[in-house]
């Protein structure tokens, strides 16, 4: 599936960083984005439906996790301090000027989702969902000059990407259905149970 954000010159592109990082702690320490479904990992369904559009696609994950993920994309390391950081190191090695931002355990990327996030960015640093009380920055359109211009090493969290920039909030109001199935992701043994999703086995 490629995704068609319209016709966008070289100054107007975006890269795709996909986070893989964290413990999975409630899933007893497995790697989320390498979960499958349908014969495939939720990274790879994330780069295969959103990437395509893409000027780069970075998957950020730990140094540990390098050489299972390099064969997808770009593997950016994850310094291991929150997904604020993560989110500060993709965009200091990007080249487009826009960072598209999903989470790896994301089980329906959907398209028309990146189409609405990608038509709001205009005058603002930032373009997220507001959905069940909270910003979704896990699924986020972000400027990577905003970023960038945050003081090293970056921030730890996203709300604090979020309160240091200019933000234009999506109400869930506005969703379809398939755009709120896009921030569905996978926390715990009766996500991946409900989604038909396969596990990998516990880090070692």
């Amino acid at each position: 599936m490629v995704v068609s954000v319209g016709e966008t010159p070289a100054e107007d592109t975006f890269t795709l960083a996909v986070l893989a990082g964290g413990r999975g702690e409630r899933l007893g320490g497995r790697v989320k984005p390498l979960a499958q479904l349908d014969g495939e990992t939720l990274a790879e369904r994330i780069l295969r439906v959103l990437g395509p559009e893409a000027k780069e696609t970075f998957l950020v994950a730990p140094a540990r996790l390098t050489g299972r993920l390099a064969e997808l994309a770009l593997v950016v390391e994850d310094p291991g301090e929150g997904p604020g950081q993560a989110v500060y190191a993709a965009a200091r090695l990007a080249q487009a000027p826009w960072l598209l931002v999903v989470a790896g355990d994301h089980v329906a990327p959907c398209p028309a989702l990146l189409r609405r996030l990608w038509a709001q960015r205009q005058g603002v640093d930032a373009v997220v969902v507001r959905a069940e009380g909270r910003l979704q920055g896990t699924y986020a359109l972000f400027r990577r000059d905003a970023v960038t211009a945050l003081d090293a090493p970056g921030p730890r969290s996203l709300r604090e990407i979020f309160s240091a920039v200019r933000v234009q909030e999506v109400s869930e109001d506005a969703l379809s259905d398939e755009e709120r199935a896009a921030l569905q992701d996978v926390d715990t043994p009766e996500d991946a149970a409900r989604f038909g999703i396969s596990l990998p086995p516990p880090e070692r």
